[in-house]
């Protein structure tokens, strides 16, 4: 008797007791909004991408309606647009500058709170890399770091 007492009574405080609230969850596509500065660069030891300095000085602004500008160390500005899949596994990204459907890079993203990373194959080809890892002569992982708490007036 006992027993079936504190079962009811253990049964009750759970289900009496608040449930947490759930934060909205935001989706990629208005997390990724803002400014992001260049933190590593991992080519998988090719040594021949942008020196850890120079890749420091770049940025990705992701904008609203997938509008995206980078700006690039020396202040030279290339802009475009961005799309995000979240449907594949891992998701992917696809980044086309503006008047030139030739330059269109095809890449895996992760975006994690503050932290982006971004893996394109090497060389400029029509190819997706498989996972977000950086291997020699074949891919390459870009990691950002958001710049500020503006994403929201993007």
């Amino acid at each position: 008797m006992r027993m079936l007492l504190a079962l009811l009574f253990g049964t009750t405080l759970l289900l009496a007791a608040p449930v947490p609230k759930n934060k909205k969850k935001v989706d990629d596509a208005e997390a990724i909004l803002g400014t992001w500065a260049g933190e590593t660069y991992d080519d998988g030891g090719t040594g021949i991408g942008p020196t850890k300095e120079q890749f420091q000085k770049l940025r990705y602004v992701f904008k609203k309606d997938q509008q995206y500008t980078m700006i690039t160390g020396r202040n030279d500005e290339l802009s475009g647009i961005f799309k995000l899949d979240v449907e594949t596994d891992p998701k992917s990204i696809d980044i086309e500058l503006k008047n030139q459907p030739d330059h269109k890079f095809l890449g895996l993203y992760e975006l994690d709170g503050d932290t982006l990373k971004i893996c394109y194959m090497n060389r400029m080809e029509k190819l997706r890399p498989k996972e977000l890892k950086a291997m020699q002569l074949e891919t390459c992982v870009l990691t950002f770091k958001r710049v500020s708490e503006e994403k929201k007036d993007k």
